[in-house]
């Protein structure tokens, strides 16, 4: 993957896109540097996301779908209708909840957030702090 610098006509078309989505909160374009945060932020979610390399007969969109599943309920379970359980969730799309359980609490720690549903689960461990 290659860094290629955004147009003004692509960032004024993604603009109008973001403007017709959420409204008001993008009424204003991003200043350079809050494009720059906003860029690292995406691609630390893809990064995440994303297989390591495309190998094996792993269907690799499956497994991105089940990890950002497994992000957006750890950010904010009311992101996906009805505020589902992880467990719920695994369900509806034919996986373990075991498997989310993992994506979730890698993406708990990796990100170093949490959300009132998941301080339960049995892979729950507080962050080391050097004492």
């Amino acid at each position: 993957m290659t860094d290629t610098a955004i147009s003004g006509a692509e960032l004024a078309e993604a603009h109008s896109a973001a403007t017709d989505i959420l409204g008001p909160l993008s009424a204003e374009p991003l200043s350079e540097a809050e494009r720059e945060q906003f860029i690292i932020a995406l691609k630390a979610v893809l990064n995440f996301a994303g297989p390591k390399r495309f190998s094996g007969g792993q269907d690799h969109f499956r497994a991105m779908g089940r990890r950002l599943l497994a992000l957006a309920w750890t950010v904010d379970p009311s992101l996906i209708e009805e505020s589902p359980s992880l467990a719920q969730i695994a369900k509806a799309i034919g996986c373990t909840r075991a498997t989310l359980s993992v994506h979730s609490a890698q993406a708990r720690r990796q990100f170093g957030i949490r959300n009132r549903l998941s301080c339960h689960g049995w892979n729950y461990r507080e962050a080391k702090t050097d004492s």
